[in-house]
């Protein structure tokens, strides 16, 4: 791209020692104030400056003249002339003019923010106290406000913040449809009163800001979970043959780990909020169930859940391998022989070194993909390792 560049300038500085006397062009090298009127899109190119600049299709045929060019790409041009002391431009001065994206994840819905509740608040129909209170609001409850509001730096300087509160409790599993939602004002904190507060102009907003940080801490606070965000949802599933077995074996109700163990996974991205403090998930069209309703000590980001399966796979491998450690135990015991024969130690050193190395990581993958509750990826891996340890040490 650079050697192109760097012909199409010096094509362009022979332009005028090339034209007749009758065009009416200047004897010296192009410039920008006539570069629009160039004969060529390659002239143009180079007197307009740096930058891209997209040829226009000029006249008619395939041959590339002073005229006519078929050209339809995009010209780089680099430096004005040598005389000027410029150089060509480098490719990141170049990725910078096309302004790129910029890399990492994107928010799908930067408009909308999800807040949570610390303390109890009124919905109000408008910004203030002697308004219609619409509903009461309790702590952890979640709202929606607008995506450009910075609480923590600037928070609103009244004290009053829009905010749209839900109004769906039971939701249709089978739906896309988008939630309700009721508008309404929540005082986050009460105006800032005292000496620093009247000193202030009344038009100065950051010092009104600061005197509101500094009486009272916000009752809201930014959620971890936003909109569009993808997460894993766990569902405890109402009945479990593990479960209704352990029910019977267990003195009072089963711990909360347990549960979770055993709990079903469903992914997809967070699509608003319910009541009682809840995060709606939405899955792709045609997934049962479509949407699922779940506080968030039960929501899962990508990390977090990779971060647990790859636990369980490696509880799965060393309850595996402490199985076999004990059956070999076992073996020796009864007479066979450690250093010869089938149950020698270093056989039993080669099956643990192909375990940990091949086994327990082709099984825990696909785990993570196929969304296997914690209590199946363990199984999973304890199964497939013994299950190659009888191929190998079996009679």
């Amino acid at each position: 791209a650079m050697r192109l560049a760097a012909s199409a300038q010096r094509l362009a500085r022979g332009a005028d020692h090339l034209l007749p006397e009758g065009r009416g062009l200047p004897r010296r090298g192009l410039s920008a104030s006539w570069g629009a009127f160039a004969p060529t899109p390659i002239a143009r190119a180079s007197a307009l400056g740096p930058g891209l600049v997209a040829p226009r299709m000029a006249g008619r045929g395939g041959s590339c003249g002073w005229r006519r060019c078929s050209a339809t790409a995009a010209v780089p041009s680099v430096g004005s002339s040598s005389s000027s002391g410029s150089t060509p431009s480098s490719a990141s001065s170049l990725a910078k003019r096309l302004r790129w994206p910029p890399w990492g994840p994107r928010t799908s819905d930067p408009g909308r923010q999800i807040l949570r509740l610390t303390a109890p608040l009124d919905l109000h129909a408008e910004a203030s106290t002697d308004s219609e209170r619409l509903v009461r609001l309790e702590v952890d409850d979640l709202v929606e406000a607008a995506g450009d509001v910075d609480l923590s730096g600037s928070p609103p300087p009244d004290g009053w913040l829009l905010v749209r509160s839900p109004l769906e409790d039971k939701i249709d599993v089978m739906s896309d449809t988008p939630l309700a939602y009721q508008d309404g004002w929540i005082s986050i904190c009460p105006p800032a009163t005292g000496p620093r507060a009247a000193a202030s102009p009344e038009g100065d907003d950051a010092a009104q800001g600061e005197a509101v940080t500094e009486h009272r801490q916000l009752a809201v606070e930014r959620t971890a979970l936003q909109i569009g965000q993808k997460v894993a949802a766990r569902i405890h599933p109402t009945s479990h043959p593990v479960l209704n077995l352990l029910k019977k074996c267990w003195d009072g109700d089963l711990p909360e780990w347990i549960r979770t163990s055993v709990a079903e996974i469903y992914t997809g991205k967070i699509a608003g909020v319910v009541q009682r403090g809840r995060f709606l998930v939405q899955r792709p069209s045609g997934s049962l169930p479509e949407r699922i309703a779940v506080r968030a000590p039960l929501i899962l980001v990508p990390r977090d859940r990779a971060r647990q399966t790859l636990y369980c796979g490696l509880i799965g491998l060393g309850s595996a391998i402490f199985i076999g450690s004990v059956l070999h135990v076992r073996a020796w015991a009864k007479g066979d022989s450690m250093e010869f024969g089938l149950k020698s130690w270093p056989n039993f050193v080669g099956w643990i070194t192909l375990t940990t190395v091949f086994i327990a990581p082709l099984t825990t993958g696909p785990c993570y993909v196929l969304l296997n509750s914690q209590a199946a990826t363990v199984c999973v891996v304890i199964w497939i390792n013994l299950l190659l340890y009888n191929d190998l040490f079996g009679e």
